[in-house]
């Protein structure tokens, strides 16, 4: 008797020991999988298949609006194909996945949007032709509803047609959801917003010629970290806004595509709208990270031309950047890989701390041209320089070509400098290699203008920093 109770005893332990370490490879497994969310957190991710739906096998319903006299409400799963002209609106009121053919209507509402989608799983729409959707500058609809295409479901927008859309009441489309264009051509002139989403807006490709009185492109979904980013794959962007010209609450990525950006604009239409103000009003900004691969940008910004509270990636592109403020503005890192970049601004590019590794920059501004500063705690203030061929001219007076609040290495590349006060900085400057010239003059000491305050340190130079961008 004894014997089985030991041996009972004995299974039981081994259970429990068996059970406590499921338990804890359950939980490193679930911790592995985080960090290596942590890890990637700078990418914005989109998956194809979640926003392709297979409409062969419906019913399609052709519907000429001529022969409606006021609303037309679509509540039957269906392919919809829309022609003519209409005076008031079309409502989406379905559990199911709806789409509808724009094939070049012209929709009208006085009361209302253009096009308001109640409930559906998912609303398709196809552009064909040219389509025109017009709102008016009085609603007398139900509260939110505020946008001549307005969406409380996933929005996904295609198709080789054009759509113009005259937002006379405030935004241009909206979205609840997610906000997906995966092709056509849109001219937006909007009293605020030309578009927006609430949990993304993911551009896939198009040509867009936006006007607005408020921001171009934004999300606003503050609640959920893993929402309200903005990704842009491919796509030709003229946008012209009196706020932000692309704007998201969390995240920007941006691969390939040709972008002309103009803020501070004071937007009129057909009802005269015209609301200058005093808020944001920058080209690419983000609460979180940028990351932007290869695009052809050109822009005269009142704020910031490119901003973000976290960091921004530099990985390719050709930049002629105008702005007030800064041309490239992180709180957090800014990382450049390559590009050719040129910027006229009151501060060339400004961060907690700065690595250029390559590309052809070049830099005219009033204050300071590279500047590191402590705006976030993320990182050790400082500036570091491993390649690339770097120009900066310098206004006159109280202005700094390259300026640390921290540390300053130079590592490589060949760093061009016209200006009474080429270098500044508080801690320490080291140089291990790459050609610095000073107006006009080749030489190997950083020099110090002390401008910042710091202690003392001489002309720095054959030192190794070895990568000082560490985060705190």
């Amino acid at each position: 008797m004894k014997k089985r109770i030991i041996i009972i005893s004995i299974i039981l332990v081994l259970l429990i020991i068996g059970f406590i370490l499921l338990t804890m490879n359950s939980k490193t497994s679930k911790k592995n999988i985080k960090n290596n969310i942590n890890s990637n957190e700078k990418e914005v991710t989109y998956n194809n298949d979640d926003y392709n739906y297979d409409f062969s096998n419906y019913e399609v319903i052709d519907v000429n609006l001529d022969e409606i006299k006021d609303n037309y409400e679509i509540t039957k799963t269906a392919v919809y194909h829309f022609t003519g002209k209409l005076k008031g609106y079309i409502k989406v009121e379905s559990d199911e996945n709806i789409k509808i053919i724009l094939d070049n209507v012209e929709i009208t509402n006085e009361s209302g949007p253009a096009i308001y989608v109640s409930n559906a799983k998912n609303l398709y729409m196809e552009l064909i032709g040219d389509n025109t959707l017009t709102d008016s500058s009085n609603y007398s609809f139900q509260e939110g509803i505020n946008a001549t295409i307005y969406s409380k479901d996933d929005l996904i927008i295609f198709g080789d047609g054009t759509l113009n859309i005259n937002a006379n009441y405030n935004d241009a489309i909206a979205s609840s959801d997610d906000l997906i264009i995966k092709s056509g051509t849109y001219k937006i002139n909007a009293k605020d917003d030309g578009i927006r989403g609430k949990d993304s807006v993911i551009i896939l490709d198009g040509n867009f010629e936006i006007n607005t009185n408020g921001d171009g492109i934004k999300t606003t979904n503050e609640k959920d970290s893993d929402k309200g980013n903005i990704l842009i794959k491919n796509g030709t962007f003229n946008i012209t806004s009196n706020k932000d010209a692309i704007d998201s609450i969390n995240s920007i990525e941006i691969t390939n595509g040709n972008f002309n950006i103009t803020t501070d604009n004071i937007t009129t239409n057909s009802s005269g709208f015209s609301n200058k103000n005093e808020s944001s009003k920058k080209g690419i900004k983000a609460k979180n990270n940028i990351v932007i691969k290869d695009i052809t940008l050109e822009s005269n910004t009142k704020d910031d031309t490119i901003h973000s509270n976290k960091d921004i990636t530099i990985e390719k592109g050709n930049f002629n950047i105008t702005s007030s403020d800064d041309g490239i503005h992180a709180d957090g890192m800014i990382e450049i890989n390559d590009g050719v970049i040129n910027i006229t601004a009151s501060e060339g590019i400004e961060a907690t701390y700065i690595k250029i590794n390559n590309g052809s920059i070049n830099i005219n501004a009033k204050d300071d041209g590279i500047n590191a500063g402590a705006k976030s705690n993320e990182y050790s203030v400082g500036i570091e320089i491993n390649g690339g061929d770097i120009k900066i001219n310098m206004g006159q007076g109280d202005t700094d070509a390259i300026d640390s609040n921290g540390n300053l290495y130079i590592n490589g590349g060949t760093i061009d400098i016209t200006s009474s006060s080429p270098f500044d900085y508080d801690r320490e400057a080291k140089y291990t290699n790459g050609t610095i010239i000073v107006n006009g003059t080749t030489t190997n000491e950083i020099t110090n203008q002390m401008m910042g305050g710091g202690m003392p340190h001489g002309n720095m130079q054959n030192g190794n920093p070895g990568g000082d961008f560490r985060r705190r």
